[in-house]
């Protein structure tokens, strides 16, 4: 969910412009350590020839303006001499993503923000997202970790209950042979989720804690300290496996509250692009019990394709918000579909309405909704405001090139960048192949697929093709307009550059005989 929801529900008022927010336009400082760069410095050119000869290595992508790439500097550049004088063989390096000669290097990462951190292991084509601390002894911890095997071997029954007891989820294998292919399947998916659960292996099964009983080798055990308490498997193909560990790693029922439990689990569902369903209801309510009930024997029906979450609509009027909902609509049940970024609402429910509902969206019955504001019935200062309702008339089919900024109300740096923006919207006035439009993304269904926006103020220009360019470039007027001049692409059926200039000069020259004809006539 985009702008994320959790960020959304629980610090309404926190920025979610750190990636992508108006930073100083200063240059981030060299951050040196006793006189010497530890950080390996990156670009287009070396770029292919240093990063693939790494045995592992992490590359922040970074913006000279940026002041969140500027906090970080010095803490990378201690960690870096850290891991160098600790012997370590991972290395850190940095590449300017807002260099024009870096931005196919940027592209091909898919850097939506700054800084955007990467982790590059040797043999891998696919880097993994940087997801730790941002401090020198923090980022050390983390990546002695993430460069370590991804699956250790179990010694002992104890180790493997004190590591149960310990976390909330251990993944265990058990195999007769670990030079086997399912070893190797095992291996692949520990190294997918390594930042968040703990995987061990054994080839004794005698290990395993008397919960779940006897498991034959190969197999997996999945411990967890919520809900039944295991779950196994004993498939091996990687995918399987993957959503093998995504089903039973969070809970049947996700709280969504402000506990640090839920949370995590909260976490890792909204970062997953499985669908979720969500129930509010009160509860209070003289139903409260079957309304639980029923959703927990649904979600156990369908927690192979669905992640299932409550809350009490009392205390999440956040998160009804977000999807268009006030608490008169409570009981209300909300299936999102991240693949689609479509919404599903069924409000005042009652408890057997649930099973009903969630079998219509997945047959494809279930009425798609979009949250949007009214329409404007005046819209003619020099940035119009856009609602989710009108963006086929107004964005998608209007041929001209728009200029999209993408903006929370309580965002400091959206209302920073506002009379800057009001500038640009009068400078671009007098083209007509050009719309300067701004969006409420938290009153109004951000269609996902076309711009990805994670944080605020996010800036895009749809052009007159079709194609969709994201701004990365200082909140500038300057820049903004230049930005729109350099990347918008002629409106169909209307005149070219050229052909405008004639029509001027020739409406030039017609006026001019008109006042030699009205002299004439004087005379």
């Amino acid at each position: 969910l985009i702008p994320d929801l959790l960020d959304f529900t629980m610090a309404p008022k926190a920025s979610l412009s750190c990636l992508l927010g108006l930073c100083a336009l200063l240059l981030v400082p060299l951050a040196l350590v006793d006189g010497k760069e530890y950080v390996i410095t990156l670009d287009s050119s070396n770029f292919d020839e240093i990063v693939p000869n790494e045995e592992f290595i992490v590359v922040e992508f970074y913006a000279p303006w940026c002041g969140h790439c500027k906090n970080l500097a010095p803490e990378y550049e201690k960690a870096a001499k850290a891991l160098e004088e600790s012997g370590s063989t991972v290395k850190l390096a940095k590449v300017d993503a807002d260099d024009a000669k870096n931005k196919g290097l940027a592209k091909k990462y898919e850097v939506k923000g700054f800084p955007t951190l990467k982790i590059f292991r040797k043999g891998s084509d696919t880097p993994q997202d940087y997801n730790g601390p941002r401090d020198a002894d923090g980022i050390v911890s983390y990546l002695k970790k993430q460069s370590g095997p991804a699956t250790s071997e179990a010694k002992s029954a104890e180790h493997i209950k004190d590591l149960a007891a310990s976390e909330s989820v251990v993944v265990v294998g058990v195999f007769k042979d670990v030079e086997s292919e399912e070893f190797k399947a095992f291996s692949s998916v520990a190294n997918l989720f390594r930042s968040d659960y703990v995987f061990v292996h054994t080839t004794d099964s005698s290990l395993l804690p008397e919960t779940g009983g006897p498991l034959a080798a190969p197999a997996v055990r999945l411990l967890k300290q919520f809900d039944e308490g295991f779950a196994d498997i004993a498939t091996f193909e990687v995918e399987a496996l993957k959503a093998f560990v995504e089903q039973h790693a969070v809970p049947l029922v996700i709280e969504f509250s402000q506990d640090p439990k839920d949370r995590t689990h909260l976490t890792k569902v909204f970062e997953s692009s499985k669908p979720k369903a969500l129930l509010f209801y009160s509860y209070k309510a003289d139903n409260a019990a079957d309304f639980r009930a029923e959703y927990t024997a649904v979600a156990k029906a369908n927690s192979d394709s669905i992640y299932f979450v409550i809350g009490e609509a009392a205390v999440n009027d956040h998160a009804l918000k977000y999807f268009g909902l006030t608490a008169a609509d409570t009981p209300a049940i909300i299936i999102h579909d991240p693949e689609s970024d479509g919404k599903f609402v069924k409000k005042s429910i009652q408890p057997a309405d649930i099973a009903p509902f969630v079998a219509k969206y997945k047959a494809g019955e279930a009425e798609r909704v979009v949250k949007s504001e009214a329409i404007p019935a005046d819209n003619s200062g020099p940035v119009k405001v856009l609602v989710a309702n009108a963006l086929d008339d107004m964005v998608f089919k209007s041929g001209k090139n728009v200029l999209i900024e993408f903006y929370a109300p309580w965002c400091g740096h959206c209302k920073k960048l506002e009379p800057i923006y009001k500038e640009v919207g009068e400078e671009l006035a007098s083209d007509p192949d050009v719309i300067v439009a701004k969006m409420d993304a938290t009153a109004n269904d951000v269609p996902q697929a076309t711009f990805s926006v994670k944080g605020f103020p996010t800036i895009y220009l749809y052009t007159s093709e079709g194609k969709v360019v994201s701004y990365s470039g200082d909140r500038g007027k300057a820049g903004l307009v230049e930005f729109v001049k350099k990347n918008k692409t002629p409106v169909k059926g209307a005149p070219s550059t050229e052909e405008a200039a004639e029509e001027a000069e020739l409406a030039s020259k017609a006026e001019e005989g008109e006042a030699e004809a009205e002299k004439k006539d004087e005379l």
